[in-house]
């Protein structure tokens, strides 16, 4: 089953990395400074370039695919006149780019505006349902038209209004920045996981994911863009305001990949997760063995990063036995809270089979991931059924009912897990071997 045409579901790949300017600078050439700015920026995004300037009240976008020197010559910025500007470079994804996905967006739905984002939402699907059932409706597929739609659609007298009221409900990390007729705001997610610096040209206002776009073009630092704040560039100068407050866990649990979705996160988010974060970040690579990608090799480069793994997964079920890796000053810590005895001798023994063995214990990983792409690309021709991406030994699907699907399969005495309502209308689906693999598709073929 096919997601939507523009469904938040049905894009093109993470975009972890992306990078976005702004400038209100009257006087000044905007739109040849937001070019030196995404110039300069250009190594967070190499698969499309824009600019937006308004002039006279006039808001004009120039996007399209390839690297700013690509996109822009001397006669495109000579048409983008104003008095502010704003850009961004699209990162470039694992899977194709479309024209539709490049920034900045602009939109019109009671308010015109253009919006240069960086991040990824995790309640995209929410709101781009709650919009289309107001009767908004979409050109692309990325998270920054759900917000560019929020804000331009909000009943709020000014921009601030809006983003101030829209601000609370993104879910996710994002640093963003749009502009109207009269301002140019940026605002950025209370976890502060995106970039955003603020600078000072003269003696007016830059905003930027990075500050290497201020020197480009002489301004000068002024300080990070801080968590969860706003900040407003308009004819009277620079004024902010602290929209969420700022969160700063003390711990940040991450399973990698995820249970019970099967997602692997993009590595460069998992980074910047550990950049950003001022506590623990606890990954737990349960899964390992069939995504074979780990933050473990990364460990001495963070002082902040834990890693948990466990055997279970590897044919032993029937035991709890898992092992953490972290700097020895956080062991030290971590061994005083731990229960003496804690592994019997079972336990022991089995886990000493289990590395005696490991090769066979690896081979058999290698099977499951083989037999996972053979019965991924099963499950999606069946009709009916939405198959989500997985690193896991085990599918996440989403069927028409799934409370009669799963007691369809259970009357077969084939078992899975219902995770409805939790997840709405949706299994999980463990891979098996070829013959189990077999006899639940043909199961799940009589149940739907």
């Amino acid at each position: 089953m096919t997601p939507p045409k523009g469904h938040p579901i049905d894009r093109d790949g993470p975009r972890e990395e992306c990078g976005v300017f702004g400038v209100y600078a009257p006087g000044h050439d905007v739109s040849r400074l937001a070019y030196f700015g995404l110039f300069a920026l250009q190594h967070r995004g190499q698969e499309s370039a824009g600019i937006a300037t308004c002039e006279g009240g006039q808001i004009t976008t120039l996007r399209d695919s390839g690297l700013v020197s690509q996109v822009f010559d001397e006669e495109k910025l000579r048409a983008l006149e104003g008095d502010m500007a704003i850009g961004h470079v699209r990162y470039s994804t694992t899977g194709g780019g479309s024209w539709e996905n490049a920034q900045p967006v602009w939109r019109d739905d009671g308010r015109e505006l253009a919006l240069a984002h960086n991040g990824n939402l995790t309640n995209a699907v929410e709101l781009w349902s709650e919009l289309k059932e107001r009767g908004i409706s979409f050109r692309g597929t990325s998270d920054s038209e759900i917000i560019a739609a929020l804000l331009s659609s909000s009943e709020g007298k000014l921009i601030e209004d809006a983003v101030a009221k829209t601000m609370p409900r993104l879910e996710g990390a994002y640093s963003t920045v749009v502009m109207t007729k009269r301002a140019i705001v940026a605002f950025r997610d209370p976890h502060g996981v995106r970039p955003l610096s603020l600078g000072r040209l003269e003696d007016r206002f830059v905003v930027a994911s990075e500050s290497c776009a201020f020197d480009i073009i002489g301004a000068e630092l002024m300080r990070e863009v801080h968590p969860g704040e706003m900040v407003s560039l308009t004819e009277r100068g620079l004024e902010t305001r602290q929209v969420v407050k700022a969160e700063r866990p003390a711990l940040v649990y991450l399973a990698y990949p995820n249970n019970p979705t099967g997602v692997l996160y993009d590595e460069a988010a998992v980074l910047e997760v550990l950049r950003a974060a001022e506590g623990l970040v606890v990954l737990d690579e349960a899964y390992h063995a069939f995504a074979k990608r780990s933050l473990m090799p990364r460990l001495a480069e963070f002082p902040n990063l834990v890693v948990m793994r466990t055997v279970s997964k590897l044919g032993f079920a029937g035991i709890r036995l898992g092992y953490l890796a972290a700097r020895p000053e956080w062991v030290r810590e971590f061994n005083k809270v731990r229960q003496a005895y804690n592994v019997n001798a079972l336990t022991q023994a089995v886990a000493l089979f289990a590395l005696e063995h490991l090769e066979r214990f690896e081979a058999q990983a290698a099977q499951i991931r083989a037999e996972r792409t053979r019965l991924g690309a099963a499950l999606r021709a069946l009709g009916g059924v939405t198959v989500f991406p997985s690193e896991a030994n085990f599918f996440l699907v989403r069927v028409p009912d799934a409370v009669r699907t799963y007691e369809a399969l259970r009357r077969q005495g084939v078992l899975v897990r219902n995770l409805d309502p939790g997840l709405a209308n949706c299994l999980r689906i463990t891979v098996g071997t070829p013959d189990e693999n077999r006899i639940l598709l043909n199961a799940l073929k009589e149940a739907l």
